[in-house]
């Protein structure tokens, strides 16, 4: 019995760290099991994507999400197998309580087979004043960000205290970006102008 057990034990071994190597090289930065994985803010919420490859399963995956890319804690789960041996098969997940006002890291668990690249967005609490500028004040660069869902022109003015406009860009995205380098340091006020040159937000900019 032991002659014959040795061999069988010897291809467990070698079977056991094949396995482990292969499952660590599905937690490096692209897994390839997935075709894509982003992550969408919607409404204030985020929408994540992912498209498992042709010809993959895995028994469950698993959603973790992070405040610092270090430290995931799960937030949802898709039970049972997923992905199909004949088509791609397409999945989504809303995070509808997202971390406010900071970046949130997003990463899936495909079974046993390892966790995929991480994914990132940033969303910001505009609900009070229609509006976020991060970092504030202004130091070095920032961003005021604003609600454009439809992604449509929108132009930012800045007025000095005497109340003059001394600067204005336009952007068709959720933000604009502020550079201290473009100012003088003091306090700044802004309103946004939508295609109908109508104030759809307005406030103050400290640059340092």
């Amino acid at each position: 019995m032991y002659l014959t057990s040795l061999p069988m034990k010897k291809a467990f071994i070698i079977t056991l760290f094949s396995f482990l190597i292969f499952a660590k090289s599905y937690a490096s930065e692209n897994h390839p099991f997935l075709d894509y994985f982003t992550v969408n803010e919607s409404n204030e919420v985020l929408v994540l994507n992912w498209q498992m490859t042709k010809g993959n399963t895995c028994n469950g995956i698993t959603i973790y999400r992070s405040s610092d890319n270090v430290n995931f804690y799960e937030i949802g789960k898709i039970p049972g197998i997923c992905g199909s041996e004949l088509d791609p098969i397409n999945y989504t997940f809303t995070d509808k309580e997202p971390l406010k006002n900071t970046t949130n890291y997003y990463r899936l668990q495909l079974g046993i087979f390892g966790n995929s690249q991480v994914v990132e967005k940033e969303i910001f609490d505009k609900s009070t004043l229609g509006y976020h500028i991060f970092p504030h004040p202004v130091m070095s660069t920032s961003f005021l960000y604003y609600s454009n869902e439809n992604l449509e022109n929108h132009t930012l003015n800045i007025i000095n205290i005497s109340g003059k406009v001394i600067k204005n860009q336009t952007s068709n995205k959720n933000y604009f970006a502020i550079l201290s380098t473009d100012y003088i340091a003091g306090i700044y006020f802004f309103y946004i102008l939508n295609n109908n040159q109508t104030i759809v937000s307005r406030g103050k900019i400290i640059i340092l």
